[in-house]
Formats: C-alpha cells, sequence, structure tokens
C-alpha cells in the first residue's frame, strides 16, 4: 500500500467555532487543499454535514460522519467497511455483564 499524507479536521468546536468559519480558516483549508486530500471528521450526519458544505464551499476528499460509522468520498461513495467487534464477560449473573473489548477496524 501507497503511504499518503491527509490532512484531517474536526469540525464542531474546530473549524466551526461560534457558529462561523473565518476567512483565515477558509483561506488555510482551500491553501492546504492544493497540496493534500482535506478529510473532514465530524459527528454530524450527512444531511447536517451537506448543508454545512453548501455554505461554506470547502474543498474536500472524504469526509467521516456520524461520529466514524460512515466514512465517503466526496462523490458520495462509502470508501470503506466498518467492522464492529463487542466482546462482553458474562459471569453468572446478568447484573454483572462487563464490556471485555470494543475493536473497530476500517477495511479500505
Amino acid at each position: 500500500m501507497m503511504d499518503s499524507i491527509f490532512f484531517i479536521s474536526d469540525i464542531d468546536g474546530t473549524i466551526y467555532r461560534e457558529k462561523k468559519v473565518t476567512e483565515e480558516e477558509l483561506f488555510f483549508l482551500n491553501s492546504v487543499s492544493k497540496r493534500y486530500p482535506i478529510v473532514l471528521a465530524t459527528g454530524r450526519n450527512y444531511a447536517m454535514f451537506h448543508r454545512f458544505i453548501q455554505e461554506y464551499s470547502f474543498e474536500y476528499e472524504y469526509c467521516i460522519l456520524n461520529n466514524g460509522a460512515l466514512v465517503m468520498d466526496k462523490k458520495r461513495f462509502n470508501t470503506c467497511k466498518l467492522k464492529y467487534e463487542n466482546q462482553y464477560d458474562i459471569t453468572a449473573s446478568s447484573r454483572n455483564v462487563r464490556k471485555k473489548r470494543d475493536h473497530y477496524q476500517y477495511d479500505i
């Protein structure tokens, strides 16, 4: 697999603060997008993300949405599959269930 460099940024509280994206941040992101693919990450769903992108006209290649549950390219194609493995250590009582391990794996 070829090594790749991406610029990855969260949206809310990072580039979108006080209900706006500043001109400086827009300039920075547009400058970076000329050298590296931009990946925008957010807990937002696709509809909320799409409204945000339309409002600010970001150049981006990929987005990570729904707190990581959905990864898409800008053409709205899923770019990877998420495997989720959840193991529990279950003892005699159903009240005594302890989570042993969460494991997320992205296959691109």
